[in-house]
């Protein structure tokens, strides 16, 4: 079924590009039809069945927002994995849409770790009364947007734990079909940074303007964790 629905939507790519003079197969809806299969890859990737996902698309050919990407909107369910050396939330709202909060899973120094944007990992060293973690990333996916950011922390034992800083230039992430301007990353406190940025999501010709934001945060007894709103 999922062979039969991909093999669709990337015959309705290639068509929307111009690659066949005439459509093999129509598009199941007026979504753009290459945003499709890499929201439906996302969603296949953490397992959102197929029946979730055709009500999601058609939530976004009516221009109908998704819970995952409305404020103040609490999932009703949260697994924690482990993938790709990121330590991953999958919350899921009521609606079926996803949010995938990730850190990186630190590695001894020297090992390096597993990076996705092709960078030097989440490395640690530590002393008697201290560990420092460098380079960490933090990262949030919901599909139709993805933030990212990295970042060195350090716990004290006992003590506190702490954000030491932050590099603004290793933001990115990406946005389908939405936009975001004036991205930055900067310091609430001694123990969260954020990442935030003005998106429009145009969907179905109605835009939906949002401040979006992530951001990585440190406590004692969590370590580093990812949030978003």
């Amino acid at each position: 079924m999922k062979i039969a629905r991909l093999v669709g939507c990337i015959i309705a790519a290639t068509v929307a590009a111009g690659s066949l003079s005439s459509p093999a197969l129509a598009a199941p809806s007026s979504v753009d039809p290459v945003a499709e299969v890499q929201l439906r890859a996302f969603f296949d990737q953490y397992e959102v069945s197929d029946a979730v996902q055709d009500s999601l698309i058609a939530k976004m050919d009516s221009a109908d927002r998704w819970l995952s990407l409305t404020a103040n909107t609490k999932p009703v369910s949260e697994r924690v994995q482990v993938s790709g050396g990121m330590k991953e939330t999958v919350s899921t709202y009521a609606d079926g849409s996803i949010a995938v909060s990730g850190t990186q899973i630190p590695q001894p120094e020297g090992q390096g770790g597993v990076s996705a944007q092709s960078v030097s990992g989440c490395a640690t060293s530590s002393t008697a009364y201290s560990a420092t973690y460098s380079n960490c990333l933090a990262d949030v996916n919901l599909g139709i947007m993805r933030m990212y950011f990295r970042f060195n922390w350090r716990k004290t034992f006992g003590t506190s734990a702490t954000i030491t800083s932050f590099d603004p230039n290793s933001r990115g992430g990406h946005c389908i079909l939405c936009s975001m301007a004036n991205q930055r990353v900067y310091r609430i406190n001694s123990s969260d940074v954020r990442f935030a940025a003005e998106t429009t999501v145009a969907w179905d010709g109605s835009p939906v303007q949002i401040t979006a934001y992530m951001g990585a945060r440190t406590n004692l007894s969590s370590g580093a964790f990812t949030y978003h709103n």
